[in-house]
């Protein structure tokens, strides 16, 4: 702000202009912005108070500015739920505005797709565990269908698959010897086809 003062008692005499500062004779201002705050949707006010003592005598000035609407700022929070029959994810999602935690968006309004990565995935195997591997995209749109916000899962989420353990098909067969008949047993397992038979 700029004060210019003009003495009523002499015309000729030269303003006096006044700018803002620190100093003695300058114009010090504060910011009021108690008395109505911006919210996502509706636009708020600030005050801007001026002071100034000069010759003796305070001098007062004020001004009031809008702000505009905040607007929404959506953060997702994701929802796993893991299926143990079949080891696979599903996934909900909530919209939560970080202005004013009450404006949410959920429900019908938000649409989730589940992606699985498979060169993230992997079997289990008779002996190790495997796991499978999802990431989550949310959309949440208007009564017209227009996208309002979307958001991608940052950390993948994983199911476990448990190991299968062995699961033998035996054949046994038996070799003619001197003294009478000498078995052997090979174990191939079921579940792995790379997997070396073991013979006993």
């Amino acid at each position: 702000p700029t004060l210019v003062l003009t003495c009523k008692n002499d015309a000729n005499e030269e303003p006096v202009t006044l700018k803002e500062g620190e100093g003695e004779n300058d114009i010090h201002v504060t910011v009021d912005d108690s008395k109505s705050t911006a919210t996502c949707t509706e636009a708020g006010k600030i005050v801007y108070n001026a002071s100034v003592t000069y010759d003796g005598k305070d001098y007062t000035n004020s001004k009031e500015a809008e702000v505009a609407a905040l607007g929404h700022d959506y953060e997702c929070q994701f929802t796993w739920e893991d299926n143990d029959k079949d080891h696979t994810a599903t996934a909900t999602a909530i919209f939560v505005c970080k202005n004013d935690n009450s404006h949410k968006l959920e429900g019908d309004a938000v649409k989730v797709d589940v992606q699985k990565d498979n060169d993230a995935s992997s079997a289990a195997t008779c002996t190790a565990d495997g796991k499978n591997v999802y990431t989550a995209t949310a959309t949440a749109t208007d009564k017209d269908g227009k996208v309002i916000a979307t958001a991608t899962t940052e950390t993948p989420h994983e199911v476990a698959i448990p190991k299968t353990g062995h699961n033998y098909k035996a054949e046994w067969s038996w070799a003619e010897t001197e003294t009478g008949y000498t078995p052997t047993l090979v174990l191939t397992c079921k579940n792995d086809a790379n997997e070396e038979p073991v013979t006993l």
